[in-house]
């Protein structure tokens, strides 16, 4: 459990330094999401090489964590529920539960307007 919540919350944090922070401190988030979404610069943007590449591979590393996070969880309650009740402690269940309502958050950041227009901005 504790290393399903760790495949979302490591790579999540990594986006978020690499990607969402210096978005949202360089007035990108002023554009609109078209014009995002063709991989519109801003003055205020932080252009490195290694940001990209970090934010790049935050990019990866978060949808692949999601997805782990969650199939995890779900293989997890499936595979504790039927045996034995007395073996699924409700601590255990909610913090299943939480990791694959995070990952699920996760994915559908992705599948927004927002978030797909960023991640297209992001990769060009």
């Amino acid at each position: 459990m504790v290393v399903l919540a760790a495949a979302l919350l490591l790579p999540v944090l990594a986006y978020t330094l690499t990607v969402l922070v210096p978005f949202a401190t360089s007035d990108l988030d002023e554009l609109p999401l078209p014009e995002l979404a063709a991989g519109a610069l801003a003055p205020g943007w932080p252009h490195s090489g290694a940001l990209d590449l970090a934010g790049v591979a935050a990019l990866v590393l978060v949808l692949l964590g999601a997805l782990l996070s969650l199939g995890g969880a779900a293989l997890q309650l499936l595979a504790l529920l039927p045996a034995d009740r007395r073996t699924l402690t409700p601590w255990v269940a909610a913090a299943l539960a939480l990791v694959a309502v995070g990952s699920v958050a996760t994915l559908y950041w992705f599948l927004s307007p927002l978030g797909s227009a960023l991640t297209s901005w992001q990769l060009d």
